[in-house]
């Protein structure tokens, strides 16, 4: 289903919105403050007529655009949007510990297609949603 130009733009000011929250928290509160507020975020009603796949898609390109590689900043922010947007997603941090020590967090929603082979490798040590 192609979406419409509005419901884009929508979606896009959605997640950039989201994406301005987030960055403030992370930058003036500390990481307790940003899970207490994600874990505190309910799931709303969904207004747009939308997939979640299609949310995944614009988050991508979105971080791609403003060069957000942070995988903390980018799981959280998609997150919000996904509860905002009425979907039910999962929010995950793990660890790797193979020759260096590395930590990652994602995000999944209901279409688990859409998760990357690459969080399978990082053992769970935080999930909610």
């Amino acid at each position: 289903m192609e979406l419409s130009y509005i419901i884009k733009i929508k979606i896009y000011f959605l997640l950039l919105l989201n994406l301005l929250k987030i960055l403030f928290i992370f930058k003036f509160r500390d990481f307790d403050s940003l899970i207490k507020y994600l874990k505190s975020l309910a799931i709303k009603k969904n207004k747009l007529q939308v997939d979640e796949k299609s949310i995944f898609a614009r988050e991508k390109k979105l971080s791609k655009f403003l060069k957000i590689n942070k995988c903390l900043i980018t799981s959280a922010y998609l997150y919000k949007t996904l509860r905002d947007l009425g979907f039910k997603a999962d929010f995950f941090i793990g660890i790797k510990k193979e020759h260096i020590f590395s930590s990652h967090a994602w995000v999944e929603g209901s279409d688990k297609n859409l998760i990357d082979e690459q969080n399978r490798l990082f053992k769970e040590i935080m999930r909610f949603g």
